[in-house]
């Protein structure tokens, strides 16, 4: 096996769909990920197999002139967003990152215990935030005071090193995606 067919293992880890393809657009390698994305781009049922090249819109990014990501539009959906990177293996090969708008859920409290250090109710008060959920929502939600809440946010502000629900908002977006299954999160950080 060989160190390009494991990027899409790799990039599962953190939610992501990958794609390893020629500039032909046909497929030598993909994740799971990825092939959900792909039904749903296909308006394919999960039980049929993805086909072996890549559909009509996302050959459009493999031309060398294409920019940057491309938007591509679920019918009353986000949008997947996809972004071409070139493998520099000596043929024309690219690893194409997809990421589904709709797939990235609300951050795991373990994850924002371990990363920052909040209690339970702190890490479990932020993955609500993560929602989109408002503090008078939570605190109806919950049961827990308005008062309690407001207390863990200032303490989520501090560990998290953020002064705003809006800062902390794009932080939590950013670990929303990234999954602990199949890792831990204690590994040793020296290697």
């Amino acid at each position: 096996m060989n160190k390009i067919s494991l990027l899409p293992g790799l990039l599962k880890t953190v939610g992501y769909g990958a794609v390893i393809t020629s500039s032909a657009g046909v497929i030598q390698a993909k994740n799971q990920a990825a092939e959900r994305i792909l039904h749903k781009m296909l308006g394919m049922p999960p039980t049929v197999p993805v086909p072996e090249r890549l559909p009509r819109n996302f050959l459009a990014m493999l031309d060398a002139s294409a920019p940057g990501p491309l938007s591509m539009g679920l019918p009353g959906m986000r949008p997947c967003v996809a972004q071409k990177v070139s493998l520099d293996v000596g043929s024309a090969v690219f690893l194409i990152i997809c990421v589904d708008l709709n797939a990235c859920g609300p951050v795991q409290t373990e994850l924002l215990q371990s990363v920052f250090g909040l209690t339970r109710g702190e890490a479990q008060l932020a993955r609500a935030l993560s929602t989109g959920a408002s503090l008078s929502e939570i605190a109806a939600r919950t049961g827990v005071g308005i008062g309690t809440l407001r207390g863990q946010l200032k303490s989520i502000f501090l560990k998290t090193d953020t002064n705003r629900q809006a800062e902390l908002a794009v932080i939590l977006g950013q670990l929303g995606c990234l999954s602990i299954d199949g890792f831990s999160l204690h590994q040793d950080r020296r290697r």
